[in-house]
C-alpha cells in the first residue's frame, strides 16, 4: 500500500510541475489565443490530477483496511439512522400540527 501511494503521488504531481516551468520559461512569448487555450486546458487537466493525487489515500485505505472500512460504514449507518429519526420526528411534528389545526376548524 505505501508503495503505490509513494508511486501515485509523484507520478500525478509531476506533470503540473512541468507544465509550470513551461509556463515560467515561455511567459515573454507571444501567443495566440488559440495557444493560450490549450495552454489553460492543459493546466486545468494536469491540476485535477493533482488534487486526485491528495484523495489517494482515502481510496487506498478504504480497498486495503478492513478496520478503516467498518469504520466508514458505522459512520454512515449512524449519520443515515440519525437523519431518518430526525426526518420521522419532523413528519409526526407536522402532522400532529396539521391535525390539532383541522380539529380548531
Amino acid at each position: 500500500m505505501l508503495l503505490v501511494h509513494v508511486v501515485l503521488i509523484p507520478m500525478l504531481g509531476l506533470p503540473i510541475a512541468i507544465q509550470r516551468l513551461y509556463a515560467t520559461f515561455t511567459i515573454y512569448l507571444v501567443k495566440t489565443q488559440l495557444q493560450l487555450s490549450i495552454e489553460n486546458v492543459a493546466f486545468q487537466l494536469l491540476l485535477l490530477l493533482a488534487f486526485i493525487s491528495m484523495s489517494i489515500p482515502f481510496y487506498l485505505y478504504l480497498l486495503t483496511n478492513t478496520l478503516f472500512r467498518q469504520t466508514l460504514i458505522g459512520l454512515f449507518r449512524k449519520y443515515l439512522m440519525h437523519r431518518t429519526t430526525t426526518t420521522q420526528i419532523h413528519v409526526s411534528v407536522l402532522n400532529t400540527k396539521q391535525n390539532a389545526a383541522e380539529e380548531t376548524k
